[in-house]
């Protein structure tokens, strides 16, 4: 039953279906298991046959999940932080939706290093432009497609002086759409011990680990701008 129609969060369920003659018999279900266990549900916070759904901060329907921007007010309403603990709060805000955020990594990177133990509190510019840049990517975030497990992933993966970063989309409807992002910062010994080939090397290791369940279950299209990197992937298709 978890997972092929029902999900949780702590208490809270949310069960989906194809269609309203599949979501009643799954919704009995659900209900006679959780009598079966003496539980039961509170009908004023319950919602049945919804083709939208508020959950976890995020708006969910069939076809794609986008952020509730009732739950963002906090973060673009944030003033520069004076000091680490506010810059810990707001990275801990934003990064919870970072899988909306292309680059995300990169421009969080150098207000993450304000949270170093023993490190100065210095607000720079690229401090502000980049706190500006992470409540913009908040403010008006990209849609996100539902995956379709039957259609081929496309895998975008790139890489900068300071992270890695990538894009799953998929085509659909003949258009191509993103699935989710994902970025990563170097740690100082990588910024300085990697060439840019290894940091694209790299960029693509941690995108194919970070999107194995959804990469595995068929062959898949990676894209990469670097050329060499390109051309040795070309020649060793077993990775």
């Amino acid at each position: 039953m978890k997972y092929k129609y029902v999900m949780n969060f702590v208490d809270d369920l949310v069960i989906y279906s194809k269609n309203i003659e599949e979501h009643m018999i799954h919704l009995r279900n659900v209900v006679q298991r959780l009598s079966e266990h003496g539980l039961t549900v509170n009908p004023a916070k319950v919602k049945f046959a919804c083709k939208e759904i508020q959950f976890l901060g995020h708006l969910i329907s069939k076809d794609e999940i986008k952020i509730d921007q009732d739950r963002t007010k906090a973060i673009t309403d944030c003033e520069p932080p004076k000091n680490a603990k506010e810059v810990s709060r707001f990275i801990g805000a934003v990064s919870y939706f970072s899988k909306f955020i292309p680059g995300y990594a990169k421009y969080a990177a150098c207000l993450n290093d304000l949270r170093k133990k023993n490190t100065k509190f210095v607000w720079t510019e690229e401090c502000q432009a980049n706190f500006e840049k992470l409540k913009e990517c908040i403010t008006n975030p990209p849609v996100l497609a539902i995956p379709n497990y039957n259609e081929k992933f496309i895998l975008y993966c790139d890489a900068s002086e300071k992270a890695a970063g990538s894009c799953l989309m998929q085509n659909i409807e003949g258009e191509k759409k993103p699935v989710a992002y994902f970025s990563k910062k170097f740690s100082e010994t990588e910024r300085r011990n990697l060439t840019v080939y290894q940091k694209e090397a790299l960029s693509v290791v941690w995108s194919i680990n970070k999107f194995r369940s959804y990469l595995e279950i068929k062959k898949f299209t990676l894209v990469t701008d670097n050329n060499a990197l390109a051309w040795v992937l070309s020649h060793f298709r077993k990775l």
